[in-house]
């Protein structure tokens, strides 16, 4: 048996079928596992506000002990209601990443946790996907003029998943002091302030908790769970995962639509 004291996972992916929904059978392996007296989280690079409505679809707002979000930027956690969101991504950063893509097929846009609202350049079925999936609003704007002067946790570049591969390359020399830039999904690329990363908010839980990193099991599919994956006690990667993070997992696991999460639990960890 393994010694966990904390378990996080990544959503889309991960804990998320291809259906977005989370099994009965990865429920149940969830709450063995917290039987134990291992806390449940989650690490995302989605916003923690549309998780307190999108956990209770989901029928896991109870197993949820604490959460991470943005991608480490947010830490929420449900056992002593502390919550936080710091390291923001000044909009001149965001501006100056805007002006170089401003010739390629990809729309930007920011989340609005205030107002619920996705800021985007245009309506593309992405960017409603992205509003309608979170439970926001998706509001059409100039950009470039919403983020004069503000800060959000990070920039989302959305295009067709066909371009994906061609805007990792472009994107991936832009990465310096003030911003660094992963793939997150088929059709998302995303920019944060470079010292933001899961592997970051995890480690606030365990500093708040006492817990080692040694400690912590992880489960994530993409490079913005790098950090975490590498970083943990027991990292783990799934089969439908992309090849960075296979590189740096310790386990590979079953895939999220084949209930990876519950097998590894069932076969490593009880």
């Amino acid at each position: 048996m393994m010694n966990v004291k904390l378990m996080m996972v990544d959503l889309d992916g991960t804990l998320l079928t291809s259906e977005r929904k989370v099994t009965e059978t990865t429920k149940q392996a969830i709450l063995r596992l917290k039987q134990t007296g291992a806390l449940f989280g989650i690490a995302t690079g989605r916003t923690l506000y549309a998780l307190e409505r999108l956990n209770q679809e989901w029928g896991i707002r109870d197993l949820v002990d604490v959460m991470v979000g943005m991608n480490g930027a947010q830490y929420w956690d449900y056992t002593d209601g502390f919550k936080e969101t710091r390291d923001y991504l000044s909009g001149n950063a965001m501006i100056e990443i805007l002006e170089k893509v401003k010739d390629l097929p990809v729309v930007g846009l920011v989340y609005n946790n205030e107002t619920r609202e996705v800021y985007a350049e245009k309506e593309t079925p992405h960017t409603r996907r992205i509003a309608t999936n979170n439970h926001f609003e998706l509001r059409l704007c100039d950009l470039k003029e919403i983020l004069k002067d503000q800060e959000f946790e990070k920039l989302i570049l959305s295009c067709d998943p066909s371009y994906m591969d061609t805007l990792k390359e472009i994107c991936k020399p832009f990465d310096c002091e003030q911003y660094r830039g992963f793939c997150t999904g088929p059709s998302l690329y995303e920019f944060m302030n470079p010292v933001v990363s899961k592997s970051q908010g995890i480690q606030k839980i365990c500093n708040r908790h006492g817990f080692d990193m040694k400690e912590v099991l992880v489960f994530g599919d993409n490079s913005n769970d790098l950090e975490m994956i590498r970083d943990a006690g027991i990292g783990v990667c799934m089969a439908n995962g992309s090849a960075d993070a296979m590189e740096v997992a310790n386990y590979i696991t079953l895939s999220n639509d084949e209930d990876g999460i519950a097998q590894f639990i069932d076969d490593y960890v009880l």
